[in-house]
């Protein structure tokens, strides 16, 4: 007779009720263990067994049996997640029972660590713990690594300040990543200095000192900070066109 175990994690045990018809001693073939009658075979792990139990003679018998746990415990958990700095996201874990112990590690940037599905927010790629336990005190461990992007900063190459209401000024686009525009400057083809940025003002309309820029290409250079509070550097070629 086979006996599970409560938990998952655990070990069950086979009780040989009796061995008749057959010359002891006798042996499982596989495990090449020695076995008598009413012997309990223990610590046998979860799972479906197919023995051989040989006699004295080399008589054959199958002796099949299945461990299978009291309590199964099935949780969903996403090995990996993708995030851009700056962004959060709820962990979708889902369970076939309700824990009585939530448990994730490392607290870092996370919501809550006693919820099942925490928003976590970090600002470099992170691999989160999780342990749950039920109420006859089985558990659940398993892992999942949140994976953050590198911040980026969009800026247009071309820009037509004509009036009409479309794409009439030049400046960087900001994003979840972009926690602050430090610097915002824009320079002609001698290196001359047409604009920079300052009293809140992030972006060129195509002036200089209020007249109309000349069409043609200019380079600018922005000197931001990411939400992990890492300075950068983003420079590149522009063009106006009239």
């Amino acid at each position: 007779m086979a006996t599970g175990p409560a938990c998952p994690d655990g070990t069950g045990q086979l009780e040989l009720i009796a061995i008749s018809g057959a010359a002891p001693p006798y042996q499982i073939e596989e495990t090449s263990q020695v076995v008598t009658p009413s012997e309990v075979l223990t610590d046998l792990p979860i799972g479906n067994y197919n023995y051989n139990l040989q006699d004295a003679i080399g008589c054959r018998t199958p002796l099949s049996f299945t461990i299978a746990a009291d309590n199964d415990l099935f949780v969903d958990l996403p090995e990996e997640l993708v995030i851009k700095l700056g962004e959060s996201i709820i962990i979708p874990t889902t369970a076939s029972f309700s824990p009585a112990f939530i448990s994730w590690t490392p607290p870092d940037d996370l919501d809550c660590t006693n919820c099942l599905r925490p928003s976590a927010s970090p600002d470099k790629t992170t691999r989160y713990f999780l342990k749950l336990e039920d109420g006859n005190g089985c558990s659940w461990e398993g892992d999942l690594l949140i994976r953050v992007k590198q911040a980026d900063l969009y800026v247009p190459n071309v820009f037509s300040p004509n009036g009409d209401g479309s794409n009439d000024v030049f400046r960087p686009e900001l994003n979840s990543s972009v926690a602050n525009i430090l610097s915002f400057s824009i320079y002609n083809r001698w290196g001359a200095q047409v604009f920079t940025s300052g009293n809140g003002v992030v972006a060129w309309d195509g002036e200089i000192e209020g007249l109309l820029a000349p069409q043609g290409v200019y380079v600018y250079f922005i000197e931001w900070q990411d939400r992990a509070g890492n300075i950068q550097l983003e420079t590149g070629e522009l063009t106006l066109l009239r």
